[in-house]
């Protein structure tokens, strides 16, 4: 849903990157009730009334407007454009947008809290950028597309009930997005590229010109075309759209289809189509436009699957942790034929991030391992080094009536009290380099998410593995020298 009501002619940005949104993502209804769910507010005029052509757009949406100018296809006598400045969200209540063959009243702008900030250094021109920065602004820029195009700050807000209105009035028409369909002619410079499919049925009702006599059903490869898909290669090179003169030259092509199925890259082509009609395509039925139709046999092979009537569903992030975790796991569930993908710059990160430390899990793992190994052995030679020294004390508490078991106790609470220094240590060591670490890339790469995570469970790893070794380190060398005999431990033999 593209728009042209701003200087077309502005420089936006210095840079590659461009913030500043050129058309809206889809529409979506907006009451009193979404914003106080949402935590939005509206920063100027009235929420849009759904039985007028009337919206709602986004502070962030109007920033293109203040950046860009508005007009409103007014000229002057030359001819020009007339652009009107616009210094606030106030100024541009009660402007009109024309989209999807359609004029539109904004009545209101409202804040959804879309930190526009956060990206404009990426329209800022840098000298010398590093390899580093360029990959930063790359993850940046990626980030700004998910949060720009997964909330309402994209989206052209309309009153309560116009949606639904919409809905009822769309083409029955479904989108081929999984399926990869072409026509092209084989005794013609011709090319039919469709994105859309449907059935006679669901156009009856509009204007159809037939090149071969009026039909009710459609044979086998046989096609009707809308106009403004067709195209022919002139002689000069260049191509021309639809015309009352290609009619014939339509009526006698043999075109040839190109198949892509589903999720394969398996390119088959099959020859004998033949247009027989063409739906002319105006500012009264654009919604059909880009669209083939064909009988239901060719339709239920190249339509895979139903046409929702929403593309996507934004609803604002719960508050309390169990519920942010408990939506997040349902959302990355598998095994399951239900499944809702979560998107937001945050999960954009997530899955990066992601991605990276799947494919190096296992080289950090044995890392850790060998750190941890090492670290034993340091704490296990340190306990047994300690204990060895005291072959004559282990000797005389042997001598009195001692038994081993007695005498690995009072060894085992040196030991644990050396262990839990050390597990203090590590574990208060390791907490303040995992949130330097964070805050490092926090603040230098601009993360949102915590890359590392330090908690509970790393905690008690620590402390089993101190605990252990502990056990270990006291029991060997002190059964060692209580199975001596009291004397030889005496006399450190």
């Amino acid at each position: 849903l593209s728009f042209y009501n701003y200087d077309s002619e502005t420089t936006f940005t210095e840079t590659d990157y461009n913030i500043y949104a050129k058309n809206f993502v889809g529409i979506a209804e907006i009451t009193q009730k979404t914003l106080d769910e949402f935590g939005y507010k509206l920063v100027a005029g009235t929420l849009p009334d759904g039985s007028k052509d009337e919206i709602a757009i986004s502070s962030y949406l109007c920033e293109t407007f203040i950046k860009g100018k508005y007009t409103d296809g007014t000229t002057d006598s030359n001819g020009k454009p007339v652009y009107q400045t616009i210094a606030s969200a106030a100024d541009m209540v009660g402007k009109k947008i024309q989209t999807a063959n359609k004029t539109y009243t904004i009545t209101g702008i409202v804040d959804t809290n879309f930190d526009m900030e956060r990206y404009q250094s990426l329209t800022e021109k840098k000298e010398r950028t590093s390899t580093t920065d360029q990959l930063v602004d790359f993850a940046l820029m990626n980030e700004f597309a998910y949060a720009q195009s997964s909330s309402l700050a994209s989206v052209m807000m309309t009153g309560e009930g116009y949606v639904q209105n919409l809905i009822e009035k769309e083409p029955s028409i479904y989108p081929l997005n999984t399926n990869y369909v072409n026509y092209y002619g084989i005794n013609t410079d011709m090319n039919i590229d469709p994105e859309y499919m449907a059935q006679l049925k669901d156009v009856s009702s509009q204007k159809i010109t037939w090149l071969d006599g009026e039909k009710t059903t459609l044979g086998d490869k046989e096609i009707i075309v809308t106009s403004d898909i067709i195209m022919m290669y002139s002689e000069n090179g260049g191509t021309e759209n639809y015309s009352q003169e290609m009619l014939d030259t339509l009526k006698n092509a043999n075109l040839e289809m190109g198949f892509v199925p589903e999720n394969t890259n398996d390119y088959t082509t099959e020859d004998g189509y033949k247009v027989v009609g063409v739906l002319e395509i105006n500012e009264n039925n654009y919604q059909y436009g880009s669209t083939v139709i064909v009988n239901e046999k060719e339709f239920n092979r190249c339509i895979t699957r139903e046409k929702g009537e929403y593309d996507f569903v934004i609803g604002p992030m719960p508050t309390e942790k169990a519920d942010i975790e408990h939506m997040v796991s349902f959302c990355y569930q598998e095994g399951t034929d239900e499944q809702f993908q979560l998107q937001n710059a945050v999960t954009y990160e997530l899955d990066t991030i992601h991605t990276v430390l799947k494919a190096m899990s296992k080289i950090f793992l044995y890392i850790g391992i060998g750190f941890a190994l090492f670290a034993s052995l340091m704490l296990a030679n340190f306990i047994g080094t300690s204990i060895s020294h005291k072959k004559q004390e282990i000797g005389i508490l042997r001598a009195i009536g001692s038994r081993s078991n007695d005498v690995f106790r009072i060894f085992f609470s040196e030991s644990f009290i050396i262990a839990m220094i050390n597990f203090v240590l590590s574990a208060t060591g390791v907490f303040i380099a995992t949130t330097v670490i964070n805050t490092v890339i926090r603040d230098n790469l601009g993360v949102l998410i915590t890359v590392l995570n330090f908690g509970p469970r790393q905690i008690l790893l620590l402390f089993v593995v101190s605990i252990a070794v502990a056990a270990v380190a006291s029991f060997l060398p002190v059964k060692k020298i209580a199975s001596k005999k009291p004397i030889d431990a005496i006399r450190n033999r």
